[in-house]
């Protein structure tokens, strides 16, 4: 597969890891962990695959993020959107390679099947914020997540409930701390 940035797939969903990762086969083979480009949304499973020999041990706040479960499932939801389908394992989606991280995940703007980027959707109902330090690479799409984030932020929803939301990346340091006090 030719991994070039612009380049455009269908890609089958294998699986979810959490509500800004997710495992893709490409042409009917390859398959490759993915992470949404340009937003960060609360982890479900950080803690426990990084830190998986301490896991039991970390405080319950630090095994799953505030407001991790809802984006998890709200993803799930933007992914079958009026397919009828009740998971998303095995739809195809269109993906936009954008760059491969550090990590060689590929990074990908997905449409579901009614044409909605994921990552904006994701922003404008507050299940994930934008991660201004990737998204600010395409200032387009950086626009369009700035204002999404803006009017959920304007309207309190999910992350934006709380006073002074601690952002997602965040915690990954507290459990970096917690796990080697351990």
């Amino acid at each position: 597969m030719d991994e070039t940035p612009g380049l455009t797939y269908t890609a089958e969903i294998i699986s979810v890891t959490d509500a800004d990762t997710l495992v893709l086969e490409f042409n009917g083979s390859e398959q490759r962990t993915c992470r949404i480009f340009g937003i960060d949304a609360p982890e479900t499973v950080y803690a426990s695959t990084v830190w998986s020999s301490v896991y039991d041990q970390l405080p319950s706040e630090l095994q799953t993020q505030q407001w991790g479960t809802e984006a998890d499932a709200r993803f799930e939801e933007l992914l079958i959107s009026n397919t009828g389908a009740g998971s998303p394992v095995g739809l195809d989606v269109t993906v936009y390679i954008r760059d491969t991280d550090i990590y060689d995940r590929l990074v990908v703007s997905i449409e579901n099947n009614e044409s909605k980027d994921v990552a904006a959707e994701m922003v404008l109902t507050g299940h994930a914020v934008v991660w201004d330090q990737y998204a600010e690479a395409i200032p387009e799409l950086y626009e369009i997540y700035t204002d999404n984030e803006n009017i959920a932020h304007d309207q309190d929803v999910f992350i934006w409930s709380v006073d002074d939301p601690e952002m997602t990346w965040a915690d990954g340091r507290d459990v970096a701390v917690a796990a080697k006090a351990v």
